[in-house]
C-alpha cells in the first residue's frame, strides 16, 4: 500500500509538471532577443513564485494567488523600448498595463490558485491579479477592471 501511494504522488507530480509544460501563453510585440512566441506557464513560473491570501473582490472568497510579479516578468521577457504590456483574454476582453503602473503598483501574474494550476475552466491558466489592493484605497476602482483571467496572449508595446 505504502509503494502504491508513492507512486500515486510521483505519477501526480509528473502530471502537473507536464500540465505546466503544456500550456502556453502566445507572446509578441517588443521582446527580448531570443524569447519565443509561445511561452509556457513553467517559464514564466521559473521566474520566481509569489503567493499572497486575499479577498477575490469578485467571488468575495478568500484566495491564494501564486504567481509572478509583472515587473519580474517584464523586466525578463520585455525588451527596454516596451512601454506597456497588453493582456488578451479569450473572450475578447483585454487589458493594458503600462510601466509606469508595473512600478508603481504591486501586480500578480497568477499561475495558481490555492495551490492548483488551473486551466480555461477555471478561468486559467494566467491571470493578471492586484494582490495588495484596498477597497478603501483611491486606487482600487482604477485597478479593479484591470484584472483579467482566461489570459491567452499577451503583446508588449
Amino acid at each position: 500500500m505504502k509503494y502504491l501511494l508513492l507512486f500515486c504522488l510521483f505519477f501526480s507530480s509528473l502530471l502537473a509538471q507536464s500540465e505546466l509544460s503544456s500550456k502556453t501563453i502566445k507572446f509578441s510585440g517588443e521582446l527580448k532577443p531570443n524569447i519565443k512566441k509561445r511561452v509556457s506557464i513553467k517559464t514564466i513560473e521559473s521566474l520566481g513564485i509569489k503567493s499572497f491570501e486575499i479577498l477575490d473582490p469578485y467571488t468575495k472568497i478568500k484566495t491564494k494567488y501564486s504567481g509572478v510579479d509583472l515587473k519580474t516578468f517584464a523586466n525578463f521577457f520585455a525588451n527596454e523600448n516596451t512601454k506597456s504590456i497588453s493582456f488578451n483574454a479569450l473572450d475578447g476582453y483585454s487589458v493594458n498595463i503600462t510601466k509606469k503602473e508595473w512600478e508603481k503598483f504591486h501586480i500578480l501574474l497568477a499561475t495558481r490558485i490555492n495551490g492548483q494550476i488551473v486551466g480555461y475552466d477555471k478561468k486559467g491558466p494566467l491571470r493578471v491579479v492586484y494582490p495588495k489592493y484596498k477597497k478603501a484605497n483611491e486606487n482600487f476602482a482604477k485597478n479593479l477592471p484591470k484584472w483579467i483571467w482566461m489570459i491567452k496572449s499577451i503583446e508588449f508595446k
